[in-house]
C-alpha cells in the first residue's frame, strides 16, 4: 500500500495484500484477531478505495477474505479456532524447543504483540470446559505475564 496514507491498521492490512492464497490470509488473519474487531474491514474498505489502481485488485481480494473470515466468526458458535492464535503460536515455538519460556514471555509482553490482540480474542481464550487444562494454564501464565 505504497500510495496510502500508514497506520497500524494499514500496515497490518497490506501483508495480507501481498499474499497468494487465501489459506495464508486466513492464518494471518487468526495471528492478528484484531483486523476481526467490528470496524476494521470497513475502515480497510477506505484505504482500498483511495489506493492506486494497480494495488486495488490485491487489497480487495484481502479485504474480501478478511470480511469473509469475520463473518464466520461472529457468526460460529465454536468461538476463535484452538491453537490458532497469536499466543498459541507463541507458546507453540516455546513447546517444541525453537524459542525458550523466557523469550516468548518478552514476545507477548512486546507492544506490537498486544496492538495484534483484541478483547474477543482474549475473550474467547479464557479457560473453557472443552479446553484441555495445558491449554488453559500455558494461555492464562503468558496473559499474566503480558
Amino acid at each position: 500500500m505504497t500510495g496510502s496514507p500508514s497506520s497500524p491498521e494499514t500496515d497490518m492490512f497490506a501483508e495480507p495484500a501481498r499474499m497468494p492464497a487465501d489459506d495464508d490470509r486466513e492464518v494471518y488473519l487468526w495471528r492478528h484477531p484484531w483486523l476481526l474487531e467490528p470496524g476494521v474491514g470497513e475502515r480497510a474498505a477506505g484505504h482500498v478505495a483511495a489506493a492506486p489502481q494497480a494495488e486495488r485488485p490485491a487489497m480487495s481480494v484481502a479485504l474480501a477474505h478478511l470480511m469473509d473470515v469475520r463473518r464466520r466468526y461472529e457468526v460460529g458458535d465454536a468461538g476463535y479456532p484452538i491453537g490458532m492464535g497469536p499466543i498459541e503460536s507463541v507458546w507453540q515455538q516455546v513447546g517444541v524447543g525453537q524459542i525458550s519460556v523466557e523469550e516468548g514471555e518478552r514476545l507477548v509482553r512486546a507492544p506490537a504483540f498486544t496492538a495484534a490482540l483484541s478483547a474477543r480474542y482474549l475473550h474467547a481464550n479464557r479457560p473453557h470446559p472443552r479446553r484441555r487444562l495445558l491449554q488453559r494454564v500455558t494461555v492464562y501464565r503468558l496473559m499474566a505475564q503480558g
